[in-house]
């Protein structure tokens, strides 16, 4: 009979997240693997990161701690991104704790597939970002987004529309294929002031 190592050791030793994806890159023009780059004492037993074990925010004994730790672990995966003109992968993340991410990103940002609780991107500089099939559960703010290329919402589910605000006068950087937007807030300025509307 063969010695097995307990799973926790055994993932100690890999001590990276297991979680990979196919994606397109906006750089390369191609479908590429995408693997997760979380390492070390981000990485559960579960072979997954505080990022993609869905479980890690749910954990009923240490709520708090879980959502300071998320938090400041994206922050830094942001800054990082930012300071270092380098592309963002957030790919498939589990984001349900309060977000506030705000700066100039150069290089494309991916949120596809992530799942967000309270989201706060306003005044936040994109070249490209991707947020396709994403799931926002709670308010989420994109107001004064800027947008050099494109910022993709296809495939987008929000749960409740009433708390997504997009406070974008021009939409033609947008994409919403495949995504219900009906009932969602935009603004247009009209008469030197700014007026809600429902796009439908």
């Amino acid at each position: 009979m063969e010695n097995l190592l307990p799973n926790r050791y055994i993932i100690k030793q890999l001590a990276k997240c297991q979680f990979n994806a196919k994606y397109y890159d906006y750089e390369s023009k191609a479908e590429v693997d995408y693997n997760c780059d979380s390492k070390d004492e981000d990485i559960l037993a579960s072979g997954l990161c505080i990022f993609h074990d869905e479980n890690y925010l749910q954990d009923k004994d240490n709520p708090k701690d879980h959502k300071q730790k998320v938090s400041k672990t994206l922050m830094d995966k942001v800054n990082d991104s930012i300071a270092n003109n380098k592309a963002l992968f957030c790919i498939r993340y589990y984001l349900l704790a309060d977000v506030k991410i705000q700066g100039i990103f150069n290089k494309p940002v991916y949120f596809s597939r992530s799942k967000f609780q309270r989201v706060d991107f306003s005044s936040t500089k994109f070249s490209e970002a991707d947020f396709g099939s994403a799931k926002f559960s709670g308010k989420a703010d994109f107001s004064s987004v800027f947008i050099k290329d494109k910022i993709y919402f296809n495939y987008v589910l929000f749960e409740d529309v009433k708390k997504i605000l997009f406070g974008i006068e021009d939409l033609s950087n947008f994409s919403f294929m495949n995504t219900d937007i009906t009932r969602v807030r935009f603004s247009d300025r009209q008469g030197g002031e700014m007026r809600r509307t429902n796009l439908r």
